[in-house]
C-alpha cells in the first residue's frame, strides 16, 4: 500500500456505516402507524456509508487524487477559522445541553443563531427573528403530526 493513497478515509467511511447499520439493525424497522421503524433510516444511511466507502476504496485504487479544486471566491491558501468552527461545535452542542430546561423552540433559536454567526451573518437581530419563526413553525407542525416536543416554553410552564 502506497503513502500516497488514503486508503484509511475509504476504511473510515464503511467504518462508521458499519456501527451505523450495526445500530439501526437493532431498532424495529417497521411500524405501524408510519410503516417506516426508527431502525430504517438508520439502516439504510449504514448501507450507503458502506457502498460510498467502497466506491471510495475503489477511486484511491484507480489513482484519483483527492485535492482542493478552485471555486468562486475561495482562498485555498486561508487557514481554519476557528472562531466559526468552534461557533458551529457549540451550536451542534447546545441542544443537549439546553433541550430539557429550555425547551425545543428557544433551543433552536440559540443553535441557528450560533450557526449564523459562525458563518458570519452580517444582522444578528434578523437572525434571531429568522431562528424564531423557523423553530415556532416546526413546533407547531411536528405538534400537527403528533410528535410531542415537550410543553412550548418549560421554564414558563407554558
Amino acid at each position: 500500500m502506497q503513502r500516497d493513497k488514503p486508503y484509511w478515509l475509504a476504511a473510515g467511511v464503511a467504518l462508521m456505516g458499519a456501527i451505523w447499520l450495526w445500530q439501526g439493525l437493532k431498532l424495529p424497522q417497521t411500524d405501524q402507524y408510519a410503516h417506516i421503524g426508527p431502525g430504517l433510516p438508520v439502516t439504510l444511511v449504514g448501507a450507503a456509508l458502506i457502498f460510498l466507502g467502497a466506491i471510495l476504496a475503489w477511486q484511491i485504487r484507480q489513482g484519483v487524487r483527492f485535492e482542493a479544486q478552485e471555486a468562486e471566491d475561495v482562498d485555498l491558501d486561508a487557514g481554519v477559522s476557528w472562531r466559526s468552527l468552534g461557533l458551529a461545535a457549540v451550536a451542534a452542542a447546545v441542544p443537549m445541553v439546553t433541550m430539557q430546561s429550555l425547551g425545543f423552540v428557544i433551543t433552536c433559536i440559540i443553535s441557528f443563531w450560533l450557526v449564523a454567526r459562525a458563518f458570519r451573518a452580517p444582522r444578528p437581530l434578523l437572525d434571531l427573528l429568522v431562528g424564531a419563526v423557523l423553530s415556532v413553525t416546526a413546533f407547531f407542525l411536528f405538534r400537527k403530526l403528533g410528535v410531542q416536543l415537550g410543553p412550548l416554553a418549560p421554564f414558563l410552564g407554558v
